[in-house]
């Protein structure tokens, strides 16, 4: 009889549209369903983490809310949640400050607002609104949101057709209270904070430019202005005027009107924003370490930046949604992505140069670092894509590191990552999709592990983020035929969700603290024993007689964990027989410091029957061979269940199978 091994998951779960490619390498090394299960970096297969209660999110719509950190240093990081018109900060899971501010639910729920951070201050936007700065006065409870104190507004030439205007200035040098005057109607009050500029009289396009920010309107054809970088003598009044060819007249590049940026990040000494409503496409980069200024000057290399990404090439741009500094400046808009290329030095307005990467588009979900490689959803929400760059092609490459598993990719709401801790741990992603479902990316480059799982919960998984070396989740649930939503936390060293810990208590039979999961059924892990089906009643649960009394225990929620492996394929003389009857005989299941697995309904009895039932459990490792598990079937697998709040890792399976001879 034919034997088939599997010692690896290397590709986790796959698409069941990939299910009959048998002769494709990923088959061996993946499965049908890897839910509620983790692949780990030497591609075994082990029980998910559970979730740690944290507290209730009263009071809040379901979705509208955003999460994320605030790093003051190594040692102080607090968790930020945006609701409704609200942002609470916490340290260590304690409540240390609220907030009022400006975001509604509405906004919040769509993934409108972004942050980014450097030093002890982060910035906030959302477009109709003016970038505030978050700060933290020094402790927990003392912190300052404000609108932020721009120095110099970006300025923009929206009308941009002056050439039969001429101008002149009162003073060409240096200095405050400056007159400019056109000789037309053209000054509003919209040109307040604006810009103009003149190389004066020269014909030559290389003489010095001249500059002034407009500080005050006055009448349609005078505003004042302060010169920053001196005219030429050809401008001042009395002397002449200059044609408005040689000129450029700028108004504020954001306003209540105009529109305020979407998008943020700090990159390079420079804070950079992107994304208005008036100008979609264009990217603004702040003078060399002064984030609140974005003068334009002389275009100095300290100077602040402007590029209009104009799709010149021919193929849409789209809105710029995100901004991301990683080895570059890389900008990702709704219909493509950009990086900056400076020729390997600082970036400066002269090497400032914006090139598309690829066409793809992101979706309304912020691009993530991960692995050491950019990664993003595309715009439709069924595709995750990595964006990493090719030495040899000297181009940012967008691949979709989801096509084998794009079922498990459902138009997500929320994405975050955990680094790997240690030399033996692997890297996470998760990914919360609309669904209420999460599907996680495990990777290991060393390893060339991308394995895509499953995971669900008693409820729906709506958000998550992380905060230093957690990682949160937003839950919802229902709770006494009403539905509430609870933030939890990762936990690898439980086995159940919305989880209670009780350490060190004196040894009692009664638990509380259990009022969010009252009339819920919970398991209990007390000082090793596992206690099943018990029922919170008024936040508590009272264990039985025959149960022992417990000085440490975890209590939370069930969940079941599932692997179906893909069907055992037999190779004949002219290859697969994917599709020829075969029944699987006997099966081989190789696990590790485990209880409770379960084949095909069938418990794997890892303890003597003999032992109490009540007895503390003790992991078992060893091979486990079943036999007679399927009927004749050309897709016969088995199926892999655990419901224990207990870990499992199952290092590898093997089959023994028969196969119908031709005319059986």
């Amino acid at each position: 009889m034919p034997y088939i091994n599997q010692a690896e998951f290397s590709y986790g779960a796959t698409d069941p549209r990939v299910i009959n490619k048998s002769n494709v390498g990923f088959y061996a090394q993946s499965a049908e369903t890897i839910q509620n299960t983790l692949v780990t970096s030497l591609t075994n297969l082990k029980k998910r983490f559970g979730l740690q209660y944290v507290l209730p999110m009263t009071g809040i719509a379901s979705g509208e809310y955003y999460g994320t950190e605030f790093i003051y240093n190594i040692n102080v990081i607090y968790v930020l949640i945006f609701t409704n018109l609200q942002l609470k900060i916490y340290r260590n899971d304690v409540l240390k400050a609220t907030i009022v501010t400006i975001w509604t639910g509405a906004q919040l729920g769509a993934n409108a607002i972004k942050t980014s951070m450097t030093n002890n201050e982060m910035i906030i936007v959302d477009g109709p609104h003016i970038p505030y700065h978050l700060i933290n006065g020094g402790n927990d409870t003392t912190w300052s949101l404000l609108p932020e104190n721009f120095k110099n507004y970006p300025t923009y030439d929206f009308k941009k057709n002056y050439d039969s205007f001429s101008f002149s200035l009162s003073s060409v040098t240096a200095g405050q209270g400056i007159t400019l005057t056109c000789s037309d109607d053209v000054f509003d009050a919209t040109y307040v904070n604006g810009r103009f500029a003149s190389i004066g009289s020269t014909a030559s396009e290389n003489a010095p430019v001249g500059s002034a920010r407009i500080t005050a309107y006055v009448t349609p054809k005078t505003v004042t202005v302060e010169v920053t970088n001196s005219f030429d003598g050809s401008l001042k009044t009395g002397t002449g005027t200059v044609s408005g060819k040689n000129c450029q007249l700028e108004q504020p590049a954001w306003s209540d009107a105009k529109g305020w940026p979407k998008s943020v990040c700090f990159y390079s000494g420079r804070a950079w924003y992107g994304g208005t409503v008036s100008l979609p496409n264009v990217v603004f980069g702040s003078v060399d370490f002064s984030y609140n200024d974005f003068d334009l000057g002389s275009g100095y290399d300290s100077d602040a930046v402007i590029q209009i990404l104009d799709g010149s090439d021919g193929e849409p741009v789209g809105e710029i949604k995100y901004l991301l500094g990683d080895k570059s400046l890389q900008i990702f808009c709704e219909r493509s992505e950009h990086a900056v290329s400076n020729g390997g030095g600082a970036i400066s307005p002269v090497n400032f140069i914006v090139r598309r990467q690829s066409s793809e588009g992101i979706s309304n979900m912020p691009p993530i670092l991960f692995d050491n490689t950019t990664m993003f959803i595309k715009r439709g929400g069924k595709s995750l894509m990595t964006y990493n760059y090719d030495g040899n092609a000297d181009i940012y490459a967008s691949k979709n590191a989801s096509k084998l598993a794009s079922h498990l990719i459902n138009n997500p709401v929320s994405i975050a990552s955990l680094r790997s801790l240690s030399d033996d741990d692997e890297s996470y992603l998760f990914i919360v999709n609309t669904d209420g479902t999460l599907a996680i990316l495990t990777s290991d480059i060393d390893e060339n592990i991308k394995a895509f799982t499953s995971q669900i919960t008693d409820g729906k998984f709506k958000k998550v983020f992380s905060s230093g070396d957690d990682i949160y989740f937003i839950i919802e649930r229902v709770i006494q035929n009403s539905t509430v939503q609870y933030l939890e936390k990762l936990n690898f060293d439980i086995y159940s969700d919305s989880s209670v810990i009780y350490t060190n208590i004196p040894a009692t039979k009664t638990l509380t603290g259990l009022s969010h999961l009252n009339d819920k059924t919970v398991d209990v892990i007390g000082n090793g024993y596992v206690l099943k089906n018990h029922v919170v009643t008024a936040g508590s649960i009272t264990l039985s007689d025959e149960e022992p009394a417990v000085t440490n225990a975890v209590v939370g929620l069930n969940f079941e964990s599932l692997i179906v492996p893909h069907p055992p394929i037999i190779y004949g003389a002219q290859g697969s027989e994917y599709y020829i009857n075969k029944r699987i005989t006997r099966v081989f299941l190789h696990y590790y410091q485990t209880l409770g697995l379960k084949i095909n309904g069938v418990e794997i009895p890892l303890l003597p029957l003999s032992e109490a039932i009540f007895d503390a459990p003790v992991p078992a490792t060893g091979i486990f061979e079943f036999n007679g598990l399927s009927d004749w079937d050309p897709l016969t697998t088995v199926s892999i269940t655990h419901n224990l709040p207990l870990p499992f890792t199952i290092l590898g399976l093997g089959y023994e199978v028969t196969q119908k001879s031709e005319g059986v």
